[in-house]
């Protein structure tokens, strides 16, 4: 499979994607997060870091899997990008997102994150389905401890240090900032930990009851 992931961040998706033996390309038109993945991943020969913007991207090449992880909700016009990831798949291709979701959860840390919105499943499915795709599976994760987690820093005071600027400034750096305090990380990195509470959280997926939704769609 050659995929393309784009708004690649801090690089922990294409890390993954390259440890299940995929090759591909990553796109992120911030020049601090592509350094960042270019200092972190190192030269790989089955990656190819690409800095642009995906409404200018242009390769002849088309793709089997395109992702797009926490990346359209910094986007202002979100379904023309849906539309441009549609024409760089090929037919039968697999669009994987993953976005915040519940606009009811919308507190200081989307305004420093540069986030344009939160969705709710319906809007975000038709949105899909206005392009072309057809949506194969939608997961709402998160509950009940990301849920939890979020609570307690929804007044954003445990980002590092809080992004100045525009929307546009505060995106291109939200992708490689520390959210959380890191007196909290062991609940995402230690599999002591992270392993019984992700168990409980895959009881809740097929509900709406979670903080972001992971979106399946074929073209």
């Amino acid at each position: 499979m050659y995929f393309l992931e784009v708004g690649s961040g801090n690089g922990e998706l294409t890390r993954k994607l390259l440890s299940l033996g995929f090759k591909g390309e990553s796109l992120d038109y911030s020049a601090k997060a592509v350094n960042f993945m270019r200092h972190h991943i190192g030269k790989n020969p089955n990656l190819k870091i690409r800095l642009g913007n995906i409404f200018t991207f242009k390769n002849p090449k088309r793709y089997d899997a395109v992702f797009a992880f926490e990346t359209l909700e910094h986007i202002k016009d979100d379904l023309l990008c849906i539309k441009k990831i549609y024409q760089l798949l090929k037919p039968g291709g697999i669009f994987v997102l993953s976005v915040p979701a519940h606009k009811s959860l919308w507190n200081r840390v989307d305004d420093l994150k540069g986030h344009f919105r939160r969705y709710e499943s319906r809007e975000l499915q038709n949105q899909v389905k206005k392009i072309g795709f057809t949506v194969k599976q939608v997961w709402c994760y998160g509950f009940p401890f990301l849920n939890l987690l979020r609570l307690i820093s929804g007044s954003g005071k445990f980002i590092e240090s809080p992004i100045p600027g525009s929307i546009s400034q505060r995106t291109s750096e939200s992708s490689i900032q520390q959210e959380y305090d890191p007196i909290f990380l062991p609940l995402v990195t230690s599999p002591l930990i992270r392993v019984p509470l992700y168990a409980i959280m895959n009881i809740f997926l097929e509900t709406d009851l979670g903080l972001g939704y992971i979106l399946v769609a074929q073209k």
